[in-house]
């Protein structure tokens, strides 16, 4: 079964707790070549944004037999590094407020929305 969460669908259904936990079980087999994950994927490209922006693309995958779980983060934003008083600091935007399984970078003239085909 395939489940599509977001990052708030996640904060609120887990605690810390259950992530340590998860974690101490996982990690042992990730050791034994049991667990398996891949190298985090990131591309940037410039975006319309703003001059000083970049599009972010990133993935992220992994599978935990113990849990019977394979699961894949795709991550999708716009990066900047506004200047505080503090220095500078990097803010993210999401590209697209939709909830969908493809990402595109957003330039100015297309809409936000994932191709219905």
């Amino acid at each position: 079964m395939t489940l599509l969460l977001s990052n708030d669908d996640v904060e609120r259904a887990l605690t810390m707790r259950d992530c340590i936990d998860v974690l101490e079980q996982a990690y042992p087999e990730l050791g034994e070549g049991i667990g398996v994950s891949r190298t985090v994927s990131q591309i940037f490209t410039p975006t319309a944004h703003s001059p000083d922006a970049l599009y972010s693309f990133k993935s992220m995958d992994g599978v935990a037999p113990f849990a019977e779980v394979a699961a894949i983060r795709l991550t999708s934003e716009i990066l900047t590094w506004p200047k505080d008083a503090s220095g500078r600091a990097r803010r993210r935007a999401a590209a697209s407020s939709d909830s969908c399984c493809c990402s595109r970078p957003p330039p100015a003239s297309r809409s936000r929305s994932c191709p219905t085909a």
